[in-house]
């Protein structure tokens, strides 16, 4: 009986089959590579999308935080331009009360009073005027009163503010105005003084 040798083809068949076998798998390399190289662009395009993230939401964190901070700096200016305004209204108000109330038997009670509540120009003219005011206050046939119908705050310059103010006086001359006019109109300069509001000057307003 002949005996076949096939060992060439079969030579033939593995050189093929390793040869594709080596394709395979440097095929399948290149693959994992290509795959390895998309996923690490898919992990830096998702980092920089995290950062974007929070960057984003750090940047809407720090404009929130302006406009809060910014809101609670208006809301206390608001609130101190308000609280300064009444505290002066109300000083102008009591001190020109005081400077309209006279009693002819007690002059100088009523110039220390009226001292007490001015200040600077307001408070030199007073000084200055005392003997008048004095001999005026006391030719009074009865007590002097006053009264502040209206007042508002016209003018604001931190320590100074303007009160116009509108006062019924038996004696308005007390304050410089027409000793005839029952009703008269004031501009009052307010000065905070040692945080005190004061008359720093009064002016007659037509």
């Amino acid at each position: 009986m002949n005996h076949i040798d096939h060992r060439p083809a079969e030579t033939v068949r593995l050189r093929t089959a390793r040869q594709k076998y080596a394709e395979a798998r440097r095929t399948e390399r290149l693959a994992r590579i290509a795959a390895a190289d998309e996923l690490r662009v898919r992990a830096r395009r998702r980092r920089a999308g995290v950062r974007l993230a929070l960057l984003a939401a750090t940047l809407v964190t720090v404009v929130l935080l302006a406009i809060t901070v910014t809101d609670v700096v208006l809301r206390h200016r608001d609130t101190d331009r308000l609280e300064r305004h009444a505290a002066a209204r109300e000083a102008a108000i009591s001190a020109v009360t005081t400077m309209l109330d006279a009693d002819p038997a007690r002059p100088d009670e009523y110039l220390r009073a009226a001292l007490a509540v001015t200040t600077g120009q307001q408070h030199e003219r007073l000084e200055k005027a005392t003997p008048a005011l004095r001999e005026a206050v006391a030719r009074l046939g009865r007590p002097a009163t006053g009264q502040v119908l209206s007042a508002g705050v016209a003018a604001d310059a931190g320590d100074r503010v303007d009160v116009v103010l509108v006062a019924q006086a038996s004696a308005p001359e007390l304050i410089g105005a027409e000793a005839a006019a029952n009703r008269v109109a004031l501009r009052v300069t307010m000065v905070r003084h040692d945080g005190t509001w004061l008359v720093g000057a009064t002016e007659p307003v037509s």
